[in-house]
């Protein structure tokens, strides 16, 4: 069943801005209501935001970096992606 959403509906939302830390490809979200967080995965990276406000993140502070191995590499060009090195 479908419900029309109205105002009221949608006030708790309007809080959310927006969150880039560059094109990173923005793939992977998981909530955590109960910590207040949403991880975003994004490349080689896992972001952890203000689930209130995701524009209060700092993508320097707010960020793990996995650092892919080899094969990791390997495994990307072969399906025809380049390498690429992001600054941190």
């Amino acid at each position: 069943m479908c419900k029309d959403m109205d105002e009221a509906d949608l006030s708790p939302y309007y809080h959310v801005k927006d969150f880039s830390c560059g094109p990173l490809h923005y793939k992977t979200f998981y909530t955590d209501e109960r910590n207040n967080a949403l991880y975003v995965g994004a490349m080689d990276r896992i972001f952890r935001l203000n689930l209130r406000n995701i524009s209060q993140s700092i993508c320097e502070r707010d960020v793990l970096i996995l650092e892919p191995t080899g094969s990791d590499i390997l495994n990307c060009v072969s399906k025809g992606k380049r390498e690429v090195s992001l600054a941190q």
